[in-house]
């Protein structure tokens, strides 16, 4: 499994995993240098950027105690010491997290969750909104439809994100806003699913 981000300087990071243990690394594209930043034990993603800091997500299939237990555990990285914090454990989800806000303070990702949740007729597997405040792991998950590769905006206070299938319109797929503070959400291009390919990955343009 490979994940990459860019960094403002120009840097692309890149972590690649292989029987259970993942590398970091940092490749300056203007000078052609390549440094390894960390080697962890495990299966991580690297998903997102701030400042000397990176998101890392890995998977645990089983408790401490050795039961099954999928679980994900979020940490942040520190690109100039490799250095390791644990931010919250996610039970019984399979999340992926996609954007960091502009201040840094929040992480937004899509969470498939066992819960035992039982849907509506013609409403796709959950896939919740899952925003994380990384400095007190709190989390806030925002339910309904099928969400996908969610993005905040250049403000901070929404986000952007592909549904996949709207409650009751399971052939339909929209790209909403979702205001952070009320849940509101606002449908910015609605088709049918064989726009998938066209609307999965929304991203806003550099001013």
């Amino acid at each position: 499994m490979r994940c990459w981000a860019w960094r403002t300087d120009g840097e692309l990071l890149s972590s690649t995993s292989a029987v259970q243990v993942t590398t970091v690394t940092a490749h300056s594209l203007d000078r052609d240098v390549l440094r390894t930043v960390a080697v962890l034990d495990g299966d991580w993603c690297l998903t997102g950027l701030h400042a000397e800091a990176a998101l890392l997500v890995g998977l645990r299939a089983t408790s401490p105690g050795g039961t099954p237990s999928a679980s994900t555990m979020v940490e942040r990285l520190d690109l100039a010491t490799g250095e390791r914090h644990a931010i919250t454990t996610i039970e019984r989800c399979n999340v992926a997290l996609h954007d960091v806000s502009p201040d840094g303070r929040l992480a937004v990702g899509s969470a498939g969750c066992d819960d035992g949740a039982v849907l509506p007729d013609g409403e796709a597997s959950a896939s919740d909104l899952l925003v994380i405040d990384l400095a007190s792991g709190a989390m806030r998950r925002m339910r309904g439809g099928a969400m996908a590769v969610p993005s905040f905006t250049p403000d901070g206070t929404s986000v952007i994100a592909t549904d996949l299938a709207p409650s009751g319109m399971p052939e339909t797929s929209r790209i909403v806003r979702i205001d952070l503070e009320s849940g509101a959400r606002t449908t910015l291009v609605e088709g049918d699913r064989s726009l998938w390919p066209a609307v999965l990955s929304p991203e806003w343009q550099p001013r």
